[in-house]
C-alpha cells in the first residue's frame, strides 16, 4: 500500500513539473522529455507521462511546429519590412491578418 502511495506521489510530482514547464511555453515532447530527464525523473516514467499528455492534447509535436514556423515568420516579415521602410503599426496590421 505504502508503495502505491509513493507511485502515485511519483506520478503527481512528474505531472505537475511537465505542467509547470508547459505553462512557461508550447514545447515539444523531445523538449519536455529531456527536461524531465534531466530533472531526475526515470525515463519509463517520463514516456507515460508524455502520452498521458499527448492524449488530454496538452503536448502536440504538430501543433508546436506550427507555432513555430508561424513565429518565425512573423519575425522576418517585421524585420524585412522594417528594413524596407514600413512602419511599425503597419507591419503589426499585415502580421495581425494572416
Amino acid at each position: 500500500m505504502a508503495a502505491d502511495r509513493g507511485s502515485r506521489g511519483k506520478r503527481k510530482d512528474i505531472h505537475e513539473r511537465a505542467l509547470g514547464l508547459l505553462a512557461v511555453r508550447q514545447r515539444s515532447s523531445r523538449e519536455l522529455e529531456r527536461r524531465l530527464v534531466q530533472a531526475g525523473f526515470e525515463p519509463e516514467a517520463v514516456a507515460d507521462e508524455l502520452d498521458r499528455l499527448e492524449q488530454v492534447g496538452l503536448l502536440d509535436d504538430e501543433a508546436f511546429a506550427r507555432a513555430v514556423v508561424e513565429s518565425r515568420l512573423q519575425c522576418r516579415v517585421s524585420v524585412t519590412s522594417s528594413e524596407r521602410g514600413v512602419s511599425s503599426s503597419r507591419r503589426a496590421r499585415s502580421i495581425a491578418q494572416r
